[in-house]
């Protein structure tokens, strides 16, 4: 029980000082020898709920987004998704985000600007509307818990305002997988948005936002595909650490 403890505390250290740690400073903060410190670092980054940082200290692991929140594993998942979402952006030249739930908001957690006009907004810890976003519909359809204030607040014309549209909208996520919103939130701005899950459990979604008027132009299919591609890579990776 005494080890159990000692991870907890470890992992909780951790999550509050936002920075990687190394066995002194284990050792020190848990009252431990050296050894046992680093025995038990090892033991949960062999777990994935810490990793090596590239100076040999450990930080946050992909293993974390099993916890609650999971926003402890948000910086992992970050640097998991950064080659991907940067090769995407710089090949179509717009820009990929990473959104997070934290409590009943929705917060991007990472942002890969393309070269298009789009790159200012939204910026990384930025909440984004639930009912008016690509993202937020995923959450809608691949979450059990997550609400949606009322009464709905209009941004655009377009902009669902009623439950049973945005019930409906959801719906047809839930079934296809991906979610695409244009001009909901912002007049000009379109974003499809996809899953990352381990198993069933929604953990992030991954968005592309570009000017309504370039979906045509890119290929609304390959925005979606692309989209897609990029939330089951991650969903691999995280449910790989759940198996582990």
């Amino acid at each position: 029980m005494q080890t159990v403890q000692r991870a907890i505390d470890l992992l909780l250290y951790v999550a509050e000082t936002g920075r990687a740690v190394g066995v002194t400073e284990v050792a020190q903060r848990l009252g431990l020898p050296k050894t046992s410190a680093h025995r038990l670092l090892k033991t949960l980054t062999y777990r994935h709920l810490l990793e090596h940082a590239e100076d040999g200290r450990y930080r946050p692991g992909l293993g974390m987004l099993l916890l609650s929140p999971p926003s402890l594993g948000a910086s992992a998942l970050t640097r998991a998704a950064d080659p991907l979402l940067s090769s995407l952006a710089a090949a179509l030249g717009e820009t990929f985000f990473l959104v997070l739930r934290r409590g009943d908001q929705l917060i991007v957690v990472h942002k890969v600007e393309g070269s298009g006009f789009l790159r200012a907004s939204p910026n990384v810890g930025s909440a984004i509307p639930v009912h008016a976003t690509a993202a937020g519909r995923v959450f809608l359809a691949f979450s059990n818990d997550l609400g949606v204030a009322s009464p709905l607040t209009a941004y655009t014309r377009r902009t669902p305002q009623s439950a049973a549209r945005l019930e409906r909208l959801v719906q047809q996520a839930r079934q296809e997988g991906w979610a695409l919103s244009v001009d909901e939130w912002h007049e000009g701005l379109a974003a499809v948005a996809a899953p990352v899950c381990c198993g069933e459990r929604l953990v992030a979604a991954v968005a592309v936002a570009c000017a309504s008027a370039r979906l045509r132009q890119l290929g609304e299919r390959q925005l979606i595909q692309a989209t897609l591609n990029v939330g089951k890579a991650l969903s691999r990776a995280v449910s790989g650490v759940d198996k582990s």
